[in-house]
């Protein structure tokens, strides 16, 4: 009996120090790295991280798997008021991350995802075409979408209260730890980046997109208030209209083209997407064809060159760009349609050289350099 009793004293002690190093379930069992803890739901073939177990640690990178067992989702509250960790990676394996995953990590930098909100359910803009050809699908925004609906609305110490704009007319109020600057997409396949994926972040100054993108939503980066960089994959086809509209803090060299050739797929830029940016100057890929209405109207910009492929010009596309001085159009092979008051009111611009050029056709269109030094 008393070797039974030993055994069992044994096996207890054991169990504990297991549980200790590295997590448990709910059931006990080993969860598998130190400090996270695991479930399996009902019915379900995957993991659930359901919390963290604060070990000091200042990095993440939650696995893949845990013995041979995908890790798939982030649970509500996992890591509820964590104080320590200041990088986490989520691995792509993971498809769903719950309400308010992070509330309360406070200590946070710097963060990798698959995906912006919820999933990856990613519609760029309203009315995008889907199914059979010319059938045209509405689509829904909702908050499950923004980057802030991860971070949950609790209010806390170090946490900043950001107005999170979802949809055309949508907001709600999120808490974001105060010092997370850095964003990392690393999605391992095609995504657009969502409508109004970060609207009103506030506290973000990076983000990193990785080549899989091949869309920038309607509205995702508009109002990043402290936005000073971000990269365009050469995957992207359309960067949507207003997506970094009032971000006051784009600067020069603020925004990458990860390819300026004419292999990129970038062809169209969408109306006041960059929208009273402070960029001072951009080189835009050749690839483009269309630069959208008032698409850097109020800017800050002061020199740009005219992509070889641009065949339009919107209306107002750089309407009150008071500082602009220098518009390069040698590199256009073509004609371009410069549509109604696209100068209008760049009142340091010298335009004589852009009036007498044949590559720009104005036939029709009015006052498209009223208020320009010709």
């Amino acid at each position: 009996m008393k070797r039974l009793v030993k055994l069992l004293t044994v096996c207890l002690l054991a169990v504990v120090m297991v549980c200790g190093l590295f997590g448990c379930t709910p059931d006990g069992t080993p969860s598998g790295e130190k400090g996270l803890k695991f479930e399996k739901r009902h019915n379900e073939n995957f993991y659930t991280v359901s919390g963290f177990v604060d070990n000091g640690s200042t990095t993440l990178s939650i696995p893949a798997e845990v013995e041979g067992v995908a890790v798939g989702r982030i649970g509500t509250n996992a890591f509820k008021n964590n104080g320590t960790l200041t990088s986490i990676v989520v691995p792509t394996s993971v498809t769903e991350i719950e309400a308010g995953a992070f509330t309360g990590v406070k200590a946070l930098k710097e963060i990798t995802l698959p995906f912006i909100g919820m999933n990856a359910n990613s519609d760029a803009y309203y009315g995008e075409t889907a199914g059979s050809e010319g059938e045209e699908n509405e689509k829904a925004t909702d908050i499950e979408r923004h980057f802030a609906y991860i971070f949950g609305t609790d209010e806390y110490t170090y946490g900043s209260q950001i107005t999170a704009t979802y949809s055309a007319g949508g907001t709600a109020s999120y808490y974001l730890p105060h010092g997370l600057s850095k964003v990392i997409l690393n999605s391992d396949s095609a995504y657009s980046i969502p409508m109004y994926a970060f609207a009103g972040v506030t506290t973000v100054r990076e983000i990193v997109l990785p080549a899989t993108i091949d869309a920038i939503g309607e509205g995702a980066f508009s109002n990043c208030a402290n936005l000073n960089r971000v990269n365009v994959p050469a995957n992207v086809e359309k960067i949507y209209d207003s997506a970094f509209s009032g971000c006051a803090r784009l600067v020069n060299g603020g925004i990458v083209f990860d390819d300026l050739t004419s292999t990129c797929a970038l062809t169209t830029i969408g109306s006041k997407a960059f929208y009273a940016t402070k960029l001072t100057e951009i080189t835009l890929p050749a690839s483009v064809t269309t630069i959208g209405e008032q698409c850097f109207a109020t800017s800050s910009l002061r020199s740009i060159v005219l992509p070889a492929s641009l065949t339009e010009i919107g209306f107002y596309a750089f309407y009150e760009c008071k500082y602009l001085t220098s518009v390069d159009i040698s590199a256009v092979t073509g004609t371009v349609i410069v549509k109604n008051a696209a100068f209008m009111n760049c009142e340091r611009l010298d335009a004589t050289t852009l009036k007498a050029s044949a590559k720009l056709d104005v036939t029709g269109s009015a006052n498209v350099f009223e208020g320009t030094l010709a």
